[in-house]
């Protein structure tokens, strides 16, 4: 409430004079007596008594023209009274904490005589007298204020309820319990808010582009694939008609590649100059290669007469060395049978028995000479067997080489 409550105002009155002889009768003014509406009343203090006016008594009536205090009461019933607390809460900040009371006047005598003239004070005094109260909010941060509202909400209504507030003349009911927002935490939570619905609507613009750029893509993505079964469609139809003319063609000119070009001749694919530089191509090609396949069969038959060549070489080579082992061990099986002999008669000379036994030194003598003629024999052996020099060809390889004139 904006004005004050349940006393809306107090005026002091000026005593009246007393009435001459013969005078005027004694009365008030319009302008000394407040003006009070339908809700309210007026009471006078006449000589330290209080008398309620409601609404009867005249201005010059005994009442009125006695009294030197009037007061104007609201007697209206559930009138909504506000008491509001600052709490203080745990990061030296404070919360304001509003208690909604409904207010009714039951005696206005007794509100002007003795009861508050505001009672929004007095609601606040009534609250401040429970301790409790200023002690939960030090628990909460300003952050944690919807948790600090419950405490609170529950903490007034038991207190209300357990000793309800009492005034003379008025009764007061708690209603409702109300945690304002802090004003920095209220910003704060307005710029959250401004922020987010930011952010929302950033989003949405985001989405709409993406769904606009996903609609121009698809869009696209459409069209290209229909242009390009129409390309398919075209190529088909186009292979399908070179395949038709490749039939044509092939039943008129067969697999003659001359017939073939002469084919493109006469359908006009190929002029008369064309033509014949076409063929007088075609028949170099044809000379020069028949030319290539002569060279290289003379190459692969004179890598075919060198190949003969190193395996017959190779092959005297091995039965030389064959024939030369088998000599030398033969010579050393002899020599070793003619070393034994000489051991035997070193051994019978030794004894004296040389006189007595039949020995033939002749043949002795005559078969180490022949041990060292059948080594001369070996040597002319391997020389009879040897090959040629490189440098002295045979017939056989003067007729294998030719000239590449011959070729031509």
């Amino acid at each position: 409430m904006n004005q004050a409550y349940p006393v809306v105002e107090q005026c002091p009155l000026e005593p009246v004079p007393p009435r001459r002889v013969l005078g005027p009768r004694r009365t008030r003014t319009v302008d000394e007596i407040p003006r009070s509406s339908a809700n309210q009343r007026l009471v006078y203090r006449v000589a330290g008594d209080f008398v309620l006016d409601n609404s009867a008594l005249p201005l010059n009536s005994p009442t009125v023209l006695g009294a030197d205090h009037v007061s104007v009461v609201d007697v209206s019933r559930e009138c909504e009274v506000l008491a509001q607390l600052d709490i203080p809460s745990a990061d030296a900040d404070s919360f304001t904490m509003q208690a909604t009371f409904v207010c009714t006047v039951t005696d206005p005598i007794a509100v002007v005589r003795e009861g508050p003239s505001k009672v929004e004070t007095a609601l606040r005094a009534y609250l401040k007298g429970h301790h409790r109260i200023f002690e939960l909010g030090l628990d909460y941060r300003l952050g944690d204020i919807n948790e600090a509202r419950r405490k609170l909400n529950a903490q007034v209504k038991a207190f209300t309820t357990i000793s309800p507030p009492e005034f003379l003349g008025l009764s007061a009911e708690l209603t409702s319990v109300e945690v304002r927002t802090p004003e920095e935490l209220a910003k704060f939570q307005q710029s959250l808010r401004e922020q987010e619905q930011r952010h929302v609507i950033d989003f949405k613009l985001q989405e709409g582009r993406h769904h606009l750029h996903r609609d121009e893509t698809e869009y696209e993505q459409r069209m290209a694939a229909r242009s390009q079964r129409h390309q398919f469609d075209l190529d088909a139809n186009q292979r399908q008609y070179d395949r038709y003319q490749y039939r044509e063609h092939a039943g008129a000119v067969g697999s003659d590649p001359l017939s073939s070009l002469t084919y493109a001749y006469s359908i006009g694919k190929l002029d008369a100059k064309e033509f014949a530089e076409e063929l007088l191509r075609r028949d170099q090609e044809r000379l020069e290669t028949s030319r290539t396949d002569e060279r290289r069969r003379l190459e692969w038959e004179r890598e075919d007469i060198r190949a003969q060549r190193e395996i017959e070489r190779d092959e005297r080579k091995r039965g030389l060395d064959w024939r030369r082992e088998d000599a030398k061990l033969d010579r050393q099986d002899r020599r070793r049978q003619l070393e034994a002999k000489i051991e035997i008669i070193r051994d019978l000379a030794q004894r004296g028995f040389l006189d007595t036994a039949n020995v033939d030194l002749e043949n002795v003598v005559n078969a180490m000479v022949t041990g060292g003629t059948e080594f001369e024999a070996d040597r002319a052996d391997v020389a009879e067997i040897a090959p040629p020099a490189d440098g002295a060809r045979g017939e056989r390889g003067d007729d294998v080489e030719m000239r590449e004139e011959d070729v031509h």
